[in-house]
């Protein structure tokens, strides 16, 4: 048994199927809405996907749904506020490990290959950098908004 799924693309779209497929084109499809642009035109495509392409798309889908549903209840548990700083953390993060890793000729798996202590010393210097690059935004986040609190930038 084949499975159909059937879209309408405006103007230049273009559809992608997965597995076997065989696109037909119905110009003359009612019930897609007209186009009110001169030299736009209404194309739907049927395309017939396989049972395992079909499932694969579905699967693909259902992850997609998970993973917004997850975002959405992380943000809804902490806060959006508390989210976002997270996320930034993380950005920065990523980043200054990028950054020192490269100007040590390092990459992820080079660096796994290290010695414990060799990994503890660059991890020392990795959240050092974070350190800075958090004070830095924070002086700059103060020098703009000019609320003129005082923070110890030591505790960071």
């Amino acid at each position: 048994m084949v499975d159909h799924i059937s879209h309408a693309t405006m103007a230049y779209g273009i559809g992608t199927a997965y597995g076997q497929s065989s696109i037909k084109t119905d110009q003359t499809s009612s019930n897609q809405p007209v186009p009110t642009t001169p030299g736009q035109r209404v194309v739907t495509d049927r395309i017939d996907l396989s049972p395992q392409a079909r499932q694969t798309l579905e699967q693909r889908d259902q992850m997609r749904k998970d993973e917004q549903d997850k975002l959405t209840k992380d943000i809804l548990e902490k806060g959006l506020h508390t989210w976002a700083q997270e996320k930034y953390r993380e950005k920065i993060e990523t980043e200054a490990r990028a950054q020192v890793l490269s100007s040590m000729g390092l990459d992820e798996d080079s660096y796994a290959n290290l010695e414990a202590e060799t990994q503890q010393r660059i991890q020392k210097i990795i959240e050092d950098k974070i350190r800075e690059k958090m004070r830095e935004e924070m002086v700059e986040n103060i020098k703009e908004t000019g609320n003129g609190l005082e923070i110890n930038l030591l505790s960071l």
